[in-house]
């Protein structure tokens, strides 16, 4: 993400700009905004912008989504859902059905947290914790 123009570049494995979308300052209401997180899956670029949402691209940089998601510190994509963590809990986002679905961590002071398969792996100040969950 180029921030000072506002624009998402996507560049090819042989790490060349293979597309640039428009200019995004219509999207984004705050250019100011201190950081943002951007994901490449499955053909789609997303960029998350916290107080925002998470803007989902094609791979030729055209908007195609805005999600609802304000409250998150870190997001990963996987399949249909976006898995985020917001500090407090961690919360599935079904992008097909639009339902989120909360997990309860069973620890706290959390840093962050990843979802592999069937486990979630926690990062805390001094370990990294790994339990399972029922899909």
């Amino acid at each position: 993400y180029e921030k000072e123009l506002g624009r998402v570049i996507y560049i090819d494995n042989n790490l060349k700009t293979a597309h640039k979308s428009s200019v995004l300052f219509d999207l984004i209401d705050n250019p100011s905004y201190k950081s943002c997180q951007l994901v490449e899956k499955n053909d789609f670029i997303y960029l998350g912008v916290a107080g925002q949402g998470i803007f989902q691209f094609d791979s030729y940089g055209t908007f195609m989504k805005n999600y609802p998601i304000l409250d998150f510190i870190d997001f990963q994509v996987v399949g249909n859902n976006i898995i985020f963590y917001n500090g407090i809990k961690l919360t599935i986002y079904n992008t097909q059905i639009y339902e989120t679905e909360s997990i309860k961590l069973p620890v706290e002071k959390i840093k962050n947290a990843k979802v592999e398969g069937s486990k979630v792996f926690l990062l805390l100040d001094d370990r990294i914790s790994i339990y399972s969950i029922n899909n």
